[in-house]
């Protein structure tokens, strides 16, 4: 297809995502992983670019996260110790919460396959949606992650993942 054309079909497409939420009546669309050419097409139609940036790890057979640690630089390591685990809220944080907006804290807890529970993950219910990203666990575990915490229309609705 020539690229004019597939130019034209981009600003269709984020016309219509506008068009569509209009429709169901939800505050925000979002695109992730837009090519260039379609977050030009997205920027023209007057979406706001996603800044948002995401850093993966990989273990390199790491063994430990004191082997991981050993494989970096001095520096490095001591900026990785130093934010690693640090308990910035504190007692008088959640006991406020649980007194003065208890309605609007969710925690969501996960459980292994024995049913213990390893993780969990602390969220805010906004008027219109749900702030969260303080999260921890006991231990390492592969693919766990905290995401699909959203409200849709009056109810709190958590994704549930395999």
């Amino acid at each position: 297809m020539e690229p004019e054309r597939r130019a034209k079909l981009r600003g269709v497409l984020a016309r219509g995502l506008v068009a569509l939420a209009d429709r169901l009546g939800v505050s925000s669309v979002h695109v992730t992983f837009s090519s260039r050419e379609d977050g030009r097409a997205l920027k023209q139609e007057g979406f706001l670019p996603r800044l948002g940036v995401q850093f993966h790890w990989c273990n390199g057979n790491y063994s430990s996260f004191d082997d991981y640690l050993a494989s970096l630089k001095q520096s490095r390591r001591k900026a990785v110790e130093r934010k690693w685990g640090h308990d910035y809220l504190k007692r008088p944080f959640f006991d406020a919460l649980g007194e003065q907006m208890p309605e609007s804290v969710v925690l969501v807890l996960a459980e292994d396959a024995e049913g213990e529970l390893v993780a969990g993950a602390l969220n805010l219910i906004g008027e219109d949606c749900v702030y969260g990203r303080n999260w921890g666990c006991n231990k390492w575990h592969d693919a766990l992650h905290f995401e699909g915490v959203h409200i849709d229309g009056q109810r709190l609705v958590v994704d549930e993942h395999p």
